[in-house]
């Protein structure tokens, strides 16, 4: 997954403008990188999203040949018993 850019200097001293000891503050920034890392991005979604469709496309695609060779199989097999007729 992609790394989201998260200034975690600014973060602490947000925090700790905010009222937050600056042990407190690097606390909390520590638990939120823990909490977030992993996360999917909205690239991460998109990629994901485009490799599927590439995935469905490439599926009927196949499904189409195994239709059109069962649909060429039993013809065959009905004209072979044709000729017997």
């Amino acid at each position: 997954m992609t790394a989201t850019a998260f200034d975690t200097h600014k973060a602490a001293k947000t925090l700790s403008k905010a009222g937050l000891t600056n042990e407190q503050a690097d606390a909390h920034v520590e638990v939120l990188m823990e909490v977030t890392e992993g996360i999917a991005t909205r690239a991460d979604i998109k990629d994901l999203k485009h490799k599927i469709e590439l995935l469905g496309s490439t599926i009927t695609g196949k499904m189409w040949q195994l239709q059109m060779g069962t649909v060429i199989f039993v013809l065959g097999g009905v004209f072979t018993m044709l000729k017997f007729m």
